[in-house]
């Protein structure tokens, strides 16, 4: 029973800052794209950090071809829009903050084995994209921007954030660690 009210009272918050159905879809949209830049980049570290594990096949030129689905997803996330991404943003900084007060004061060892730092690449995702979307035409921005140079600089951001990730990651060791512990 109390986890009923736990998600109707998440599902509430969740649509209170949407004034229609549509705001709410592009938001779902924004999230899932998060959800879908994580991979390229999972893809390229584990390659690089743990080439010997066995894969049911092996994608040639993936460096490139995650580099190039990476940017289409920065490319979405621009073309989302200010007003949605800008909520996007917030709401994640808000639950990220939340998690990490729970989990400080119920383990303040565990907090130590998190490798927040493999996580920063986010944020500087999130915040990059409000501000270009700020400037440009998409979601209510100011216009600053055209749509052409607002998605050259979408693509060069994308780039950066790209390479930032990749050198950012866990170490061979750690992903290993958390490897065999899915495993087991």
């Amino acid at each position: 029973e109390n986890s009923l009210w736990l998600c109707f009272a998440v599902g509430l918050i969740l649509i209170f800052p949407f004034p229609g159905w549509k705001e709410m879809v592009t938001f779902l949209t924004s999230s899932y794209v998060i959800t879908l830049s994580v991979t390229p980049i999972a893809l390229v570290v584990l390659r690089e950090k743990y080439p010997e594990y066995k894969r049911p096949f092996k994608l040639p030129f993936y460096n490139l071809i995650s580099l190039i689905a990476f940017c289409i997803c920065g490319l979405m996330m621009h073309w989302i829009g200010y007003q949605v991404l800008i909520k996007l943003t917030c709401i994640i900084t808000l639950f990220v903050g939340i998690y990490s007060i729970i989990l400080y004061k119920k383990r303040r060892s565990l907090i130590k084995t998190l490798d927040l730092k493999g996580s920063l690449w986010i944020f500087i995702y999130l915040i990059g994209f409000t501000l270009i979307n700020y400037f440009s035409n998409f979601g209510n921005g100011t216009g600053h921007l055209s749509t052409g140079l607002s998605n050259v600089i979408s693509i060069i951001f994308s780039i950066f954030v790209f390479i930032i990730a990749c050198k950012i990651s866990l170490s061979k060791q750690q992903i290993i660690k958390n490897i065999h512990e899915v495993k087991h």
